[in-house]
């Protein structure tokens, strides 16, 4: 079952934008060569696996925004648990708060008109 992954994960206050785009720019580059070693049917080609965006909402706290396909879910937490996943994550690591719940993770499956969704629990 083909699924989009979000992932919001939660910013420290008074990062640096510099610094954090900088991070972004290391940890998707990680998960582009991955995807195309150990998934190669789900690559992007010609764009980035995930696409990430950030809300500075100051207001109530900034997030990255994390936006990917994947075969399945399973599919998705084979990347998670890789070596190289670590080392994505310890490139955005320094950014991220680990105060209450830092990362909330989403599998949504489309809702397109020929789905099904009666035996969905």
């Amino acid at each position: 079952m083909v699924v989009t992954e979000v992932a919001i994960l939660k910013l420290k206050k008074n990062y640096n934008p510099t610094a954090l785009s900088t991070a972004i720019k290391t940890a998707l580059p990680i998960q582009d060569a991955w995807v195309a070693r150990h998934q190669p049917a789900i690559r992007r080609v010609g764009r980035q696996q995930t696409d990430a965006y950030i809300d500075a909402n100051t207001d109530i706290s900034s997030a990255i925004y994390l936006i990917a396909p994947w075969a399945s879910p399973e599919g998705h937490w084979e990347w998670i648990r890789s070596e190289e996943n670590g080392k994505a994550n310890a490139a955005l690591g320094p950014f991220l708060t680990t105060e209450n719940d830092p990362v909330l993770l989403f599998h949504l499956e489309s809702a397109g008109d020929t789905k099904d969704f009666t035996s969905l629990s």
